[in-house]
């Protein structure tokens, strides 16, 4: 099998498509028992809201549909990764987020319904 020119793209979607398949799976299996079901899907896969032209490379809002609301984001960064690019500007959170305030605490930020930023403590 050959990668072509929409190989990213493709394989995005993919995950998003897999994972969404696998949860409902796994929470339906265990409705009854009132589990939680938990998948990690970096900081883009698990989006709620995916931001324009990203939609199909989240499982965030077919799980919420699924979940009846019950869905929650949790986006897990480690603080050291944290620069001031486009990247890290483009996230809601990154205007509030100071570096040097609480280095050594977790910082947990709640951008939208249902969605949840927490910043490790520096490691160092």
């Amino acid at each position: 099998m050959r990668a072509g020119p929409d190989a990213v793209t493709a394989m995005l979607e993919m995950i998003a498509r897999l994972t969404a398949v696998k949860a409902k799976a796994l929470l339906a299996r265990d409705a009854a028992a009132g589990k939680m079901v938990i998948a990690y899907g970096g900081a883009l896969h698990n989006d709620v809201a995916p931001r324009p032209g990203r939609e199909r490379w989240s499982f965030g809002p077919e799980l919420s549909t699924f979940t009846g609301g019950k869905y929650v984001e949790l986006d897990i960064i480690v603080r050291e990764f944290i620069k001031d690019s486009e990247t890290w500007r483009a996230l809601p959170w990154y205007p509030h987020f100071d570096r040097e305030e609480h280095p050594n605490k977790a910082v947990l930020f709640n951008p939208a319904p249902g969605s949840y930023v927490l910043i490790f403590p520096r490691s160092s």
